[in-house]
């Protein structure tokens, strides 16, 4: 699951494109009110829990 995670980060890494920017989609960190509203946690949040799950 933490390789699947990992090529996923990887894969979206970059910036988003113009289209996305035109609707006011950010992809900048999720913090404060942002975060409350995220339907999954990012994706390095997730990836830390499970390896610290799996010690």
């Amino acid at each position: 699951m933490i390789n699947a995670l990992e090529r996923l980060r990887q894969r979206h890494a970059g910036p988003l494109p113009d289209k996305m920017a035109a609707f006011g989609i950010s992809g900048g960190g999720a913090a404060g009110l942002k975060k409350l509203f995220m339907t999954h946690p990012p994706l390095e949040d997730r990836i830390a829990a499970l390896k610290a799950s799996s010690l």
